[in-house]
């Protein structure tokens, strides 16, 4: 659904999507600025090591966001 909005939009120029594995994220370490989870991570098996993962590949000061109900 946000990749189909974002080239409806015509900005999907300078984003590529990428389906991974949240426990073993497939970039470089200190490769982002932003890591964003929106209700996903509830459906991860073994969340600390998803969460390890996405802090593994943020720039030193990035950000990672999580959004969840609980």
């Amino acid at each position: 659904v946000g990749r189909d909005r974002l080239l409806d939009l015509g900005v999907s120029g300078n984003v590529e999507f990428v389906q991974a594995d949240a426990e073993k994220l497939p970039f470089p370490d200190n490769h982002f600025d932003c890591v964003t989870i929106a209700f996903g991570l509830r459906n991860v098996t073994h969340k600390e090591d998803a969460l390890r993962s996405m802090l593994r590949v943020l720039k030193p000061g990035g950000r990672l966001l999580v959004l969840e109900f609980s």
